[in-house]
């Protein structure tokens, strides 16, 4: 039941019933109450005069505002409702353990005010977590969230929020293409003060070299390790309430924004490995067709509910699920062709190149219409349609190399990165009796990796789904259209596999 109706219920009861009640709240349990108890009411009244919560009562009214702010300070995860709370319990005490509490800190600091301590504390741990950030997650977070929120969350980019907003609406109001390297700027210098405010980062900021001394004061977190040079710490400012609020309201949007992509991703996969399980494999899968393909559809459903309660921040308290992760380690999605779909898609091309001749924009296709707009069936004699040839075009552009992750300057943002070839999507393998052909380049990799510690694995580029989509629809329609071509490419993998097979019990 919500609170306003607890309270609603509470309202029409006598006073001496109240306290059975209220003596088994927390003082989170108080607060919410509180919202919808009218001043003088039943409700605000028996909480004045409880024997449990009396003395705690004017600790609440004197920062009524306040304390919903700090309540609000819930981020609610996935359909199990995961809760991240930054506040690190501290509204989650009953009234006893409030007064023991109180008495012991008071005992060590006379001055010591519960909330006062409570802002201080909140503020210490959202700055913590934000030390323990990869890079990446930091760089990806500061270009997805909004121009508003970085303005409240970093008082300091203030004026310029508001200029590019103005440069983006135009001197008459009207919207405007706007000055995106302003903005882009902005969105770097965020991700600057979300980092190590130490004067070896600050030497090689990208802030203008006048302001380096003002930002050096505006960093967000404090550094507690000091660098090669010892530098000593930076000590910064504790946050406000308005910069607790905006920073926690906006991240609860972003990781939700995320793990949704992920979540429709995988569902995407799902569905397509349900139709086309005999050209898709698990990238480490052999090239031979899985047995129970009912397996993997049903295991990504169930990785839908892990990848829906991640929590990137939050490393210790929350743990992410390895299922989860492992789906998003690879610079392509967790399906991919089998090696024959790609010979045949060759062997159709260099003996078509027709085919491919076309200046149809592929790029304003959306992965909902190549999933559904797709309605003709194979068929050898009926001329190539349009929208085969359109798919066909999408495949040819990504064919080389993958399309990688949506994030852009957070690639660089201190990560270990393998080489170019790491984006390759194809290589060549040489057989005795087939000589060279292509094959998929499979990437098992943890290349987002900082100091050893596993980063946050954005969702896979939208273009690169769209790509796997395109490929699956086009070699389903050229086994139709080229039955023969397609008939010996299948026989020649399956010879290859059965050597393969026999080879492997000789040594065995």
């Amino acid at each position: 039941m919500s609170a306003d109706r607890i309270a609603s219920h509470l309202e029409k009861l006598p006073l001496e019933l109240h306290e059975p009640i209220l003596a088994n709240l927390s003082f989170r349990d108080v607060i919410a109450l509180a919202k919808y108890a009218p001043d003088g009411g039943q409700v605000a009244t028996a909480l004045a005069i409880s024997p449990k919560w009396g003395n705690i009562w004017p600790t609440y009214t004197a920062h009524k505002d306040e304390y919903q702010t700090l309540a609000s300070l819930i981020m609610p995860l996935g359909p199990a409702g995961r809760l991240f709370d930054p506040t690190g319990g501290a509204l989650d005490v009953m009234a006893g353990q409030f007064y023991r509490q109180q008495t012991r800190r008071r005992q060590m600091n006379p001055e010591y005010d519960f909330y006062t301590w409570t802002l201080l504390n909140t503020s210490n741990n959202i700055r913590d977590m934000l030390r323990m950030v990869d890079p990446v997650t930091l760089q990806y977070f500061s270009e997805k969230i909004s121009l508003d929120h970085i303005a409240s969350i970093a008082p300091r980019l203030a004026d310029l929020v508001a200029h590019c907003k103005q440069e983006h609406t135009g001197s008459s109001g009207s919207s405007t293409t706007g000055n995106t390297s302003d903005e882009q700027d902005v969105r770097q210098w965020f991700s600057d003060l979300l980092k190590e405010p130490c004067p070896c980062a600050l030497a090689v900021s990208t802030w203008p070299l006048e302001e380096r001394a003002q930002n050096r004061k505006a960093r967000l977190i404090q550094n507690q390790h000091h660098c090669e040079f010892n530098h000593r710490a930076l000590p910064q400012p504790a946050w406000t309430l308005e910069q607790m609020k905006a920073f926690v309201d906006a991240y609860t949007i972003f990781q939700h924004k995320v793990n949704a992509a992920k979540g429709a991703q995988l569902k995407t996969l799902s569905k397509l490995y349900a139709r086309h399980h005999s050209r898709l494999k698990q990238p480490l899968a052999p090239q031979t067709p899985r047995k129970n393909p009912n397996h993997i559809p049903e295991q990504l459903e169930i990785i839908v509910g892990f990848v829906m309660r991640t929590l990137d921040i939050d490393r210790e308290a929350q743990r992410r699920s390895q299922e989860g992760v492992s789906r998003f380690r690879y610079p392509h999605a967790c399906l991919v062709p089998y090696n024959w779909c790609l010979r045949l898609w060759t062997q159709v091309v260099e003996a078509n190149p027709e085919l491919l001749l076309g200046k149809k924009q592929e790029e304003n296709v959306s992965l909902e219409g190549l999933i559904e707009g797709l309605l003709i069936g194979p068929s050898s004699s009926a001329a190539v349609p349009e929208d085969i040839l359109q798919r066909m075009r999408i495949v040819n552009k990504g064919m080389k190399e993958f399309y990688y992750r949506d994030t852009k300057r957070g690639l660089d943002a201190g990560v270990s990165f393998k080489p170019l070839s790491y984006r390759e999507r194809m290589r060549t393998t040489e057989s005795r009796d087939d000589g060279k052909s292509p094959i998929f380049a499979i990437h098992e990799t943890h290349a987002f990796e900082v100091a050893g510690r596993k980063t946050m694995l954005p969702p896979i580029n939208s273009r690169e789904m769209k790509w796997l989509v395109a490929f699956i629809q086009v070699v389903e329609w050229m086994e139709g259209a080229f039955p023969e071509i397609a008939a010996q490419v299948r026989y020649t993998y399956r010879k290859g596999e059965e050597i393969g097979g026999r080879a492997a019990q000789a040594y065995d």
